[in-house]
């Protein structure tokens, strides 16, 4: 039933191959044809001459070489005695030569030598100690390197964010983003797992694929139990009641048993129709094709080989095995059939001294919970003790048949002869298992969801599946099991995109424990132990895990996964920040949080439209928690677009004016030092107070202080661009209208007082940028004074009184500077004064 899982690898590709290839070539490079040279010139000098001195000579002497010699005409005495007049002086010195005739070339010799004892030591010992460091990090990893990836541990994979197929992840994105764009719906959860359930069908390509789909439609029965919703196993509220309470649990505990059963029930029914299609001459089914036909059918399928069946101690009525038929009938669910053939087949059992089994399964049937009733029961513990548990040739099915009805020996639960792939071992345990809410329950008789879970993760995944290499069949039978916590966890590292979506939509239906907001330790686990050694998921830090690896989704779609976190409700906090942070990574201000009219009105953008999803009571709270926090991190963090944007729409409009007057300020302390405009927040500036200006509700809305503060501020820069364009008069013009220097033409003594004793009311964005003013006012006085000095007409009276004029002017700011409660830079006094001395 359980196909063979797929390989990821091909042979060629895997480590062990890999690891076969590099021995024979290690072997190979180890046994060259020619041999390494070891020795250096001195050893080798050394070895020749050894080899010379121990080459044995000729028995006779050169006697046999002279005769040959003498033969050709050659007087060897006479030529050997010539050569030996003839000096060789060009043949190099040996070693021993060199140490009686040339001391400074023997010593040089000697050094070069030791020079290269010395580097080959080092070699070699170098050598000899990364070998050691290669061996040594092999052994500690060749564990984790030698074994297929597939065999990973969850430990060792603990938190990996898998790559996965992109068409996967997006297809389940657009699913979720679907069930959080019907506004009308008062929870896009409704819609969580039949939209889910869609997606995973259409990838169902392959084993697991199609098995993470068979699990999507275990999921959906839990949460409709026949076809009809349970209305005390519904969303979110139900959580902690099902945990906590003991009958909630008890019921909760009951339910995943009849509903995993069914569900397994369900699925080998089709996979009897399948074997039928696919082998309809071996299948013989004839007549209708009934129920009864059907299971006959796959029996002689799957276990008659040419008629006959290859275990000796089946039971048959005629040809038909049947305690494997009522076997199978309650294996596919159908209970009621296997009653009524029972009754019409009484005869058999009485024959084979059973004839109180028909009112065993009848009682089976109609027992609440499936518990027969204690009389019959201890009438089938009895002839199950006399006929099965101590016989060695027995029916495996009829065993397994008193087994079920009686739930007899629950010490030993497995069957393994009747029992040949995992979902039947599972359904067995499933079958076997009871809830009670009685507390004088014998303890024999015990054997509830809790043990069948024990039981699973006792043999752990290496069990159910082959070393690993399946790991969607363990995270299936988690979920059988009703362990959706560790099914969850489990499966997070092989498929993310599923374990998160599983993790919604368990959490929307109340099946999760969560563990507390901010108490757990940091991200390398998703479960939690509590007190009661009950694991809890951290489910928020899953989805911002999630979330921040996919870096391909849109800002409204990773929102959508941020809000899921309000499934449960003590996440609402945490949600809260999540997006406010999501809002300021992404930007996407227009999409998340709305955008302006060109009349400066509000519109509502994606997560407003959705505040009751974030446990938000109004729009206005959702401005206040959400869109309101984000701007002041803006403003914190020194986003002054941002921020009054954020803060706009907010509607906190007078903390818009305070930004925007904050921003002008650093923009002109900027220019004073580094001479450069920000010419976007300034046009950003004038658009803002242009809106307002046209709307009387808003502007009411704004301190008057603030909108003056606006004003001057845009004033002074007004003066200071003329500044740059040295158009001095429009500069003086400008600063004028501020009246906050004594730049009028009736301004004396008393006057400059007077504005010196204001200057402490100014707004600090102003006060800040006050030598910058004044220093700006100064150079453009003494600009003036220099053009009219050095005018043409510079001698009649009119231009003398103008100089005069200039120069009263500058005297003016240099005493108003000096009175001024501020505390003014040494440069800017050095400047003022410069600048009043060359006027003078």
């Amino acid at each position: 039933m359980t196909a063979e899982p797929e390989r990821f690898q091909k042979a060629t590709c895997s480590l062990p191959f890999l690891d076969t290839k590099s021995r024979k070539l290690v072997g190979e490079l180890l046994q060259p044809s020619l041999p390494f040279i070891q020795l250096h010139l001195g050893q080798l000098e050394q070895r020749a001459i050894q080899s010379h001195n121990h080459v044995p000579p000729s028995k006779d002497g050169n006697t046999k070489a002279h005769y040959l010699l003498a033969g050709s005409g050659i007087n060897a005495e006479r030529t050997w005695k010539k050569i030996e007049s003839l000096s060789l002086h060009a043949k190099p010195p040996t070693t021993l030569e060199l140490s009686f005739t040339d001391v400074d070339m023997f010593l040089k010799y000697q050094r070069e030598k030791n020079v290269l004892h010395s580097l080959e030591a080092l070699i070699q010992d170098a050598q000899s100690q990364f070998d050691k460091y290669l061996e040594t990090e092999w052994q500690g990893k060749k564990p984790g390197v030698r074994k297929s990836p597939d065999t990973f541990t969850p430990q060792e994979k603990k938190l990996v964010t898998v790559t996965q197929n992109n068409a996967r992840s997006q297809a389940f994105a657009a699913s979720l983003k679907s069930c959080f764009s019907d506004v009308s719906q008062p929870s896009p959860g409704s819609n969580y797992i039949s939209s889910f359930c869609q997606v995973a069908k259409g990838l169902s390509q392959d084993t697991k694929s199609l098995l993470l789909y068979e699990t999507w439609n275990l999921l959906r029965s839990f949460i409709s139990h026949d076809g009809s919703s349970d209305p005390s196993f519904g969303p979110k509220s139900q959580l902690f009641s099902f945990y906590e309470d003991s009958p909630s649990k008890v019921r909760l505990n009951q339910r995943i048993i009849n509903c995993s059963r069914r569900f397994l029930e369900k699925q080998f029914f089709d996979v009897v129709n399948k074997e039928i299609a696919n082998n309809p001459q071996a299948a013989s089914i004839g007549g209708v094709p009934s129920v009864v036909n059907k299971i006959r059918a796959y029996i002689n399928i799957r276990f008659s080989k040419n008629g006959v069946w290859a275990n000796s101690n089946i039971e048959y009525l005629g040809d038909l095995p049947i305690w494997a038929f009522l076997f199978y009938l309650l294996r596919a669910g159908f209970l009621d059939e296997a009653v009524t053939y029972a009754e019409q087949n009484y005869t058999f059992f009485e024959e084979r001294q059973a004839a109180d089994f028909p009112t065993y399964l009848k009682a089976y049937l109609k027992a609440p919970n499936s518990v027969i009733p204690k009389e019959l029961r201890n009438k089938l513990f009895s002839e199950f003790n006399q006929t099965l548990r101590f016989q060695e040739d027995f029916d495996p099915f009829k065993y397994a048949m008193y087994k079920i009805i009686g739930r007899c020996e629950l010490s030993k639960t497995s069957c393994p002869s009747v029992c040949f792939v995992t979902e039947d071992y599972i359904w067995l345990q499933l079958t076997l298992a009871r809830e009670f809410t009685e507390k004088n329950v014998a303890a024999h008789e015990c054997f509830s969801l809790q043990d069948v879970q024990k039981l699973v993760l006792s043999y752990g995944p290496d069990y159910f599946t082959k070393q690993g290499s399946y790991p969607v069949m363990y995270f299936f039978l988690l979920m059988l099991c009703g362990l959706f916590e560790r099914a969850i966890e489990f499966l997070y590292p092989y498929y993310p995109t599923d374990a998160v979506h599983f993790a919604i939509s368990c959490a929307h239906h109340g099946l999760l424990h969560t563990a507390p907001p901010k108490s757990s330790p940091p991200l390398d686990t998703l479960l939690v132990n509590d007190t009661s050694e009950q694991p809890s998921l951290r489910y928020e830090a899953m989805l911002m895990s999630y979330v921040k690896g996919m870096q391909e989704f849109d800002a409204v779609t990773s929102a959508c996964y941020l809000m899921s976190m309000c499934e449960v409700a003590e996440y609402a906090f945490v949600c809260h920040e999540a997006l406010s942070n999501l809002i300021l990574i992404t930007r996407d201000y227009v999409n998340l949080v709305g955008d302006i009219r060109a009349d400066g009105e509000r519109i509502a953008g994606f997560l407003e439209n959705r505040y009751w999803v974030l446990k938000l009571s109004s729009q206005e709270e959702f401005l206040a928690k959400i869109t309101l926090h984000s701007a002041k991190v803006a403003d914190d963090q020194g986003l002054w677009s941002d921020s009054i944007l954020l803060y706009h729409l907010a509607e906190a409009y007078d903390t818009v004016i305070s930004v925007v007057n904050r921003s002008l300020g650093s923009a002109l302390l900027g220019f004073m030092e580094q001479g450069v405009f920000p010419d976007k927040l300034i046009s950003l500036v004038k658009n803002m107070m242009n809106v307002y200006g046209k709307n009387p509700s808003i502007y009411s809305k704004i301190n008057y202080k603030n909108r003056e503060t606006t004003d001057l501020l845009l004033l002074t820069v007004e003066a200071f661009h003329a500044f740059v364009n040295k158009d001095y008069e429009q500069v003086l013009s400008a600063l004028q209208q501020l009246e906050i220097l004594p730049l009028d033409t009736e301004c004396d003594s008393h006057v400059v007082r007077k504005l010196a004793a204001e200057f402490r009311f100014l707004n600090d964005s102003l006060l800040h940028n006050i030598p910058g003013i004044i220093l700006v006012a100064m150079k453009s006085i003494n600009e003036l004074y220099k053009k009219q000095k050095l005018s043409a007409y510079n001698n009649d009276s009119i231009a003398n009184t103008k100089l005069q004029f200039y120069r009263m002017k500058a005297r003016k700011i240099v005493m108003y500077s000096s009175l001024i409660d501020f505390r003014m830079p040494s440069h800017v006094l050095e400047q003022l004064n410069r600048c009043e001395i060359e006027m003078t």
